[in-house]
């Protein structure tokens, strides 16, 4: 395993392990007594746009997406809770020479990640929340184009082209929260990936609406 990886996964272990200790104080279960009654779990929806931009390396242009996905947060501490989220988005590939006989056709490129973090959260009026997260980003990226080979004028040689990878990475989010009922609130939310499974950079921002459970 590459060493980056290595500190990336032995710091989101640590995390883990410093969250997990809130549980156990004198032999008793410190998170039930600070559990908020009503609030342990949350399911909900969220829709946003992100781009993604390219390694300085890559002459590929930068890319906006639309994202959908789903979350679950679960209260672990009073102020700290445990975030899944599963998120998917569609861009379409722009066309780019290769070189003066070969040209990359208009595509696609599909992008499925999955976030799992570790939020502090303080509330900041009766109705507003704010969070504060990191943790690992799992992505996973299939991309198709056509390949079209340019000679005296015609295209032939044309070729589909399909490529994918996956990766995990460092992701930070932010989050505020608007209680519009006990059980009911809606979301804003940004967050930061290091580096996806398409070697870019990805700023996000996300709305949704989450259900206590």
């Amino acid at each position: 395993m590459r060493q980056p990886m290595k500190k990336i996964l032995h710091a989101f272990y640590t995390l883990i392990v410093v969250i997990s200790s809130c549980s156990m104080v004198n032999g008793q279960d410190s998170c039930v007594a600070l559990q908020k009654p009503g609030n342990e779990w949350e399911l909900g929806f969220q829709s946003g746009t992100a781009l993604m931009i390219q390694n300085p390396n890559n002459t590929l242009p930068n890319k906006y997406s639309f994202t959908q996905g789903v979350f679950v947060r679960k209260d672990v501490c009073n102020h700290i809770d445990m975030k899944v989220e599963v998120n998917f988005a569609s861009v379409k590939n722009a066309g780019t020479n290769k070189d003066a006989f070969t040209a990359k056709g208009i595509g696609r490129l599909y992008n499925l990640s999955i976030p799992v973090t570790i939020e502090y959260n303080i509330r900041l009026s009766k109705k507003i929340r704010a969070y504060a997260g990191t943790g690992l980003a799992f992505n996973t990226t299939e991309q198709s184009y056509t390949l079209y080979n340019f000679k005296e004028g015609t295209a032939n040689n044309i070729k589909t082209i399909k490529t994918g990878s996956s990766n995990a990475s460092i992701i930070f989010t932010q989050e505020i929260s608007y209680d519009i009922s006990p059980r009911i609130s809606i979301k804003e939310s940004v967050h930061f990936i290091s580096r996806n499974s398409c070697n870019c950079k990805q700023y996000g921002i996300n709305f949704g609406i989450g259900l206590k459970l």
